[in-house]
């Protein structure tokens, strides 16, 4: 299981030329988890388990709860809504019920392809300067494409990187600046702990 929706290069990671290609079993046999059905959906947990059947090995790429934190971005009480409603489903008679499907002669792993933040409850940035510099580069995100304007403050404010996927500039630690509408209260793409830490958890049945 996994969630995201800037979803690519986790994708291809696995396999996948895109999150797209495992709907309706039709990522075809070229990926690393040969031999699994896929599917990818934001369906109710009930779905899950019609859907995998008795599929020995399953890929289920799950859009909860990325969808959630990117619809509880804009400024306000989004994180105290997301902790409310991923109790609420997490404590769920119909999530255990899938979570007891997927681990009869299974193991299950969940995953997800990257960690976001509380960014809203960020410290404000107060030099006026490193405040102008990261809203000139990097708007209301975290990271922008390319190598980025060029700075020498220390400790350093942002981080660009050079990946497989191309110039990255990205922002350093829990810091958020002044934008047009707000700052996000969920975000990810960033440098910070939250956002960089991607957690797993096995369970099988003894």
């Amino acid at each position: 299981m996994s969630a995201g929706r800037d979803t690519t290069p986790f994708a291809k990671a696995l396999g996948f030329g895109q999150r797209s290609v495992l709907e309706n079993n039709d990522a075809g046999l070229a990926y690393q988890l040969p031999g699994a059905r896929t599917e990818s959906m934001g369906a109710e947990w009930n779905s899950c388990l019609d859907w995998m059947a008795f599929a020995p090995s399953v890929v289920l790429w799950c859009h909860w709860p990325d969808d959630r934190i990117h619809q509880l971005a804009e400024p306000g009480d989004g994180f105290q809504k997301l902790c409310r409603e991923a109790a609420q489903q997490l404590c769920s008679d119909a999530f255990w019920k899938m979570i007891e499907g997927m681990t009869t002669e299974r193991r299950l792993v969940i995953t997800s392809d990257h960690g976001y933040a509380a960014s809203g409850m960020f410290d404000d940035v107060r030099d006026k300067e490193q405040a102008g510099w990261l809203k000139t580069n990097f708007g209301s995100s975290r990271f922008s494409h390319g190598p980025g304007t060029p700075h020498h403050w220390m400790p350093p404010i942002s981080l660009g990187l050079t990946t497989a996927h191309g110039a990255y500039q990205f922002a350093l630690g829990r810091r958020k600046w002044k934008s047009a509408g707000g700052y996000p209260t969920l975000a990810h793409g960033g440098l910070s702990l939250l956002e960089v830490a991607v957690p797993f958890i096995e369970i099988s049945k003894g």
